[in-house]
């Protein structure tokens, strides 16, 4: 059976030939997990999908399916001193109040 594999991100150093998209023959009955441990990918793939649709890695592919793999996605700094300490002010520690409620 055939199926299209699409590695996003870094995921496509383990494709031949670092592709991102590729139709692959696989044997009837392959999970999503085996197709990763045998391209070696089964350690860095955060999350797949397919056909559109999150599933789990035990899921068995079927012909014509679209498997997306995605890596964990890190980002961001840590959080500026500013943004979570206690100013203090009187303002910082007042309610929050509806616009209404401020006429």
């Amino acid at each position: 059976m055939t199926v299209t594999v699409h590695m996003h991100g870094n995921l496509r150093r383990f494709m031949p030939g670092g592709a991102d998209r590729l139709e692959m023959t696989l044997a009837v009955g392959t999970t999503i997990g085996a197709l990763l441990a045998d391209l070696g990918a089964e350690r860095d793939t955060w999350l797949v999908a397919v056909n559109g649709a999150t599933v789990e890695t035990g899921r068995v592919l079927e012909a014509g399916d679209l498997l997306d793999c995605f890596e964990p996605v890190a980002g961001g700094a840590e959080p500026r001193p500013s943004m979570t300490a206690h100013h203090g002010s009187s303002r910082a520690r007042a309610p929050i109040r509806r616009r209404e409620e401020m006429a």
